[in-house]
């Protein structure tokens, strides 16, 4: 028998696979988009969070829109327990700060007068501009985006402006938007001045319940305005935010985008993909200058489009939401990503 050798040591300096891998140059890092003189979308948390948890659950998005869009994150006045266990779990109140709320929505929340309630709405929504323009921002201020509660607030806002610049009244904030995009909006919409300016309508005030559905409610002008809705098809609240594009605003105006999800800010990519395309088409249809798309195909849904096929339709997004054999695996919610926002806001 043969004695045993070890091999002879290989060389790997002169490998041409090593040699090729040092060749290869660093990856570049890419610089983040410079924003601040980019037109500036206003956005409102859902209630029981704050400004900078819905800044982290929309990075995704505003990376998208950030070629296009500033995203200014406003922080509610009133102060409010944690919507849900698991969202102070994941985003605890010592590393994302207090929780609130733009409205009132349980019984144990403090009764507070609806006019005050508007004083310090509109505070805080001015508070966050101005803080913006001192970190140097100079877009101009042209949409308003809210989820849950912040949904109902964003049309609500848009609903004001309606009114009021019917009526020839100055508007309470000195600036007005171009459009707004509610996702997971419920109605009613709320009366965000004195009651008899909206009328003939008759509309809950900003002191009452917000998740009262036995408000008395009176519609007779429809919001004209360009509105983008979003709705999640397994929200259990979905009637309600179709409720607010049914009976608040002008079918020639509105556009709805429907995803499979549930009460949760859209994460995934093609879902994103879909929610910029819309808004930038909101955007458009309110006077907004963007640039235009190309006519080729992008992701919409779970596969590619032809762009030409929807041309002149409204809310193509909720005709074509991918294949039935995706549907299977539609209530996987996917990493600890999607987690984090499991009952995102009220």
């Amino acid at each position: 028998m043969e004695p045993y050798e070890e091999p002879p040591l290989h060389d790997h300096r002169d490998d041409p696979r090593v040699l090729r891998e040092r060749a290869k140059p660093p990856p570049r890092e890419r610089k983040p988009v410079c924003t601040l003189h980019h037109p500036r979308i206003l956005c409102l948390h859902g209630g029981g969070t704050n400004a900078l948890i819905f800044k982290a659950q929309m990075a995704r998005l505003t990376k998208k829109l950030s070629p296009h869009f500033r995203l200014v994150f406003a922080n509610a006045p009133f102060e409010s327990p944690p919507i849900s266990p698991l969202l102070a779990k994941v985003y605890n109140e010592q590393e994302f700060g207090t929780y609130r709320r733009w409205l009132r929505f349980k019984e144990e929340h403090p009764d507070v007068d609806a006019a005050d309630a508007v004083r310090q709405i509109d505070a805080s929504l001015k508070e966050a501009i101005d803080k913006d323009n001192a970190e140097g921002a100079d877009g101009e201020l042209v949409g308003v985006l809210g989820f849950s509660q912040g949904g109902k607030l964003a049309a609500s806002l848009l609903y004001r402006q309606q009114i009021w610049e019917e009526k020839g009244l100055e508007l309470p904030l000195g600036f007005k938007f171009n459009f707004a995009v509610t996702m997971a909006g419920r109605e009613p919409v709320i009366a965000l001045g004195p009651k008899e300016i909206y009328a003939p309508n008759v509309l809950p005030d900003a002191g009452e319940i917000s998740s009262h559905g036995g408000v008395a409610v009176s519609v007779v002008q429809k919001l004209k305005l360009p509105t983008l809705h979003v709705h999640g098809l397994l929200d259990e609240g979905l009637p309600l935010h179709q409720g607010l594009l049914d009976n608040w605003c002008e079918k020639s105006s509105a556009s709805v985008m429907s995803w499979y999800g549930d009460h949760r800010v859209p994460l995934k990519s093609q879902d994103i993909e879909t929610l910029a395309w819309e808004i930038k088409e909101v955007a458009r249809r309110g006077g907004v200058k963007v640039p235009k798309h190309n006519d080729g195909e992008y992701v919409c849904g779970l596969r590619l489009v032809p762009v030409s096929e929807f041309k002149g339709k409204q809310g193509f997004a909720d005709q074509w939401v991918g294949d039935g054999e995706d549907n299977e695996n539609i209530k996987d919610t996917g990493d600890g990503n999607n987690t984090r926002d499991a009952g995102a806001g009220a």
